[in-house]
């Protein structure tokens, strides 16, 4: 017997999502969400925040909200009416900014990954007395 904590499958799991809605933090996303939740439109919060433990990170990429392809149109007609602005809505055109985010995300990643090895080659040579 399931008790009361036991939450349905999520429809979302391993099915298209489509980005209709970039907002600055996780509390403006959460709060479409239900807005959406409560239209009977499934959405999930997609956030780069370490899972809520980094909400700074929020601000690098800023956060999404996802439906499933076929409740697009709805889901925005929806946070429109809802009196979400147009501002934090995506256009018909996120495809080509999220391409151009998750290629600044590489190479920040990458950037850093040289940062690190080059702080960690100063330290090893400082420890075995090169420096």
């Amino acid at each position: 017997m399931a008790d009361a904590t036991t939450s349905r499958p999520n429809p979302l799991a391993r099915q298209p999502v489509t980005v209709v809605a970039h907002f600055a933090n996780r509390r403006y996303a959460e709060m479409a969400k239900t807005r959406l939740d409560e239209a009977a439109i499934d959405a999930l919060v997609i956030a780069d925040d370490a899972g809520g433990i980094r909400p700074d990170l929020e601000h690098v990429h800023g956060v999404k909200l996802g439906v499933l392809q076929h409740e697009a149109s709805d889901a925005r007609a929806t946070l429109i009416d809802a009196g979400w602005t147009d501002e934090v809505l995506l256009d018909l055109r996120s495809d080509e900014r999220a391409t151009n985010d998750d290629t600044l995300s590489l190479l920040l990643w990458i950037a850093g990954g040289l940062a690190l090895a080059a702080a960690l080659a100063v330290a090893v040579a400082f420890a075995l007395g090169a420096l």
